[in-house]
């Protein structure tokens, strides 16, 4: 079927603003309840409503801020993400989206936007001081190719990695891609033919450094941006589980499950420059955890 070019540029204008005449912006008010948990007596409030599902972005990526935390939701009818007021417990609607990808949620330095897929294409929203939204396409997942669950967006947000898997090819080669924010440019950081699957694998980009860690499997490796110096850190045997890189980069926190299930996960910790690896403690069969800011907890 033709389509003229003012067939084509009506079409345009039409989804332009249709784009603009969303429901990004609208406030809820708190669903936040307290009370005092039955296990401790301890006073515990309890932000979202229960009777709805919502998931905080991933622990490797910026979720909070001083006064709000980002968080995604379908009690509006379908998955949107959200931005919560701790003060006030109210929300506000960030996103419009058709299918938004609950695991790639991040906050952009300083709070400014946000990062996000919907539909296969990463965007950056940013907050304009006027109250509105400016979103633009960052990355688009080319054809042929799925994007796997899961995100990685560096420190300064200039940068973002993930996984994408060759969609229903015999012998296909899938790979992790780094993408700068600014401009959308991708590369493909390395390939292989094993089976990427979300809750087999991982990618952390480095704080302050030119690389990153990822697992595939139970095959953990340290590769720079433009795919040199790939080498498998020495991390301690047996199952590895969810893992942190500190703020300064030097070191990744990870969890280790022994193969021996009389024996409890521990925390560890393996000093990237050093190649050192050490205990930092044991655990109550820890499956994920969070470092504060200065490394101090």
């Amino acid at each position: 079927m033709r389509v003229s070019r003012r067939g084509f540029l009506a079409s345009v204008a039409t989804v332009a603003i249709a784009a603009e005449n969303t429901n990004r912006g609208r406030t809820f008010p708190t669903t936040a309840v307290r009370y005092l948990d039955p296990a401790t007596e301890a006073a515990v409030i309890r932000l979202t409503d229960p009777n709805f599902n919502a998931y905080l972005p991933l622990p490797r990526n910026r979720a909070a801020a001083a006064k709000a935390m980002l968080y995604a939701s379908d009690f509006n009818g379908k998955w949107d993400a959200y931005r919560m007021d701790l003060k006030s417990g109210e929300s506000r609607q960030l996103t419009d989206a058709m299918a938004l990808d609950v695991m790639s949620l991040g906050f952009l330095p300083s709070e400014r936007g946000l990062l996000y897929f919907d539909s296969g294409v990463l965007f950056e929203t940013q907050f304009a001081k006027t109250g509105g939204f400016k979103t633009r396409e960052v990355y688009r997942t080319p054809q042929g190719f799925e994007r796997e669950a899961g995100i990685s967006y560096s420190e300064d947000g200039q940068y973002a990695a993930f996984f994408e898997k060759s969609a229903g090819k015999p012998g296909a080669r899938n790979r992790l891609q780094l993408v700068r924010i600014a401009n959308g440019q991708s590369r493909t950081v390395m390939e292989t033919g094993e089976e990427i699957a979300a809750e087999k694998s991982d990618v952390l980009i480095r704080p302050k450094h030119m690389s990153l860690y990822y697992r595939i499997g139970t095959k953990p490796a340290l590769i720079n941006f433009d795919g040199t110096g790939s080498r498998s850190p020495r991390l301690a045997e047996g199952e590895i589980g969810q893992a942190q890189w500190t703020t300064d980069g030097r070191a990744l926190l990870y969890l280790s499950k022994p193969a021996d299930p009389k024996k409890l996960t521990a925390l560890r910790e393996f000093d990237a420059e050093s190649g050192a690896d050490m205990q930092i403690a044991g655990t109550s069969q820890y499956t994920h955890f969070h470092a504060t800011a200065e490394g101090s907890m």
